[in-house]
């Protein structure tokens, strides 16, 4: 099977942000090996995704500014991490996977009524944690829902944050249980809210 190493050279920044992204996108993977179909990160068109049920991670490189490599432009298909560290990033490719019908997640009529935010500095833990506060009390206190703290921490990544949610007359049986897609034209997530216990 073919094998894609891309490293993390950081004084090259489209290169570095291309190895963000694919660690970004990790984050979102199942670690599940029993669930093959999402055990893995998608290439559709240029665009890479991932997904482990409760959550998509989306990314779109600038092949423009990335070396003209089939490493830093996956073919289309569903790759495997064979190594993941700060210095490399292995990927295989594998075949017979069906993966899910993500487009059809991101087909909703969006409603943005969230101010964007600014996120820096996520190198440094005490940064990194005012930063998830910052970000979770913004997201509970527009949407009335809880998410997940661990899936919201992983979504999060430096720059400006937009925010949208489905649209109450579309894409969402119960649109007051709407994810959260918050990322920027680079990249961006869909995460769920957690269900709300309903007592009698």
């Amino acid at each position: 099977m073919e094998t894609y190493v891309i490293e993390n050279r950081k004084t090259i920044g489209s290169i570095g942000k291309y190895f963000n992204q694919l660690e970004w996108l990790y984050r979102a993977m199942s670690k599940d090996e029993t669930r093959r179909n999402i055990s893995v990160i998608h290439v559709d068109n240029g665009i890479y995704f991932a997904t482990d049920g409760s959550r998509l991670h989306v990314v779109s490189p600038d092949i423009e500014e990335l070396p003209n490599t089939p490493e830093y432009n996956l073919p289309d298909g569903d790759y495997k991490f064979l190594q993941i560290n700060k210095k490399q990033i292995i990927l295989q490719k594998e075949d017979d996977i069906i993966y899910p019908d993500v487009w059809s997640i991101l087909a909703y009529k969006p409603r943005n009524d969230i101010r964007p935010m600014i996120i820096a500095r996520l190198d440094k833990k005490d940064y990194r944690k005012a930063n998830l506060n910052r970000l979770i009390f913004h997201i509970i206190s527009k949407t009335y829902n809880m998410f997940d703290i661990n899936l919201i921490d992983d979504a999060m990544f430096e720059g400006k944050i937009h925010f949208e949610q489905y649209s109450k007359n579309y894409g969402c049986q119960n649109p007051d249980m709407s994810p959260i897609i918050m990322g920027n034209c680079d990249q961006f997530a869909v995460v769920m809210p957690l269900k709300k216990e309903v007592t009698p």
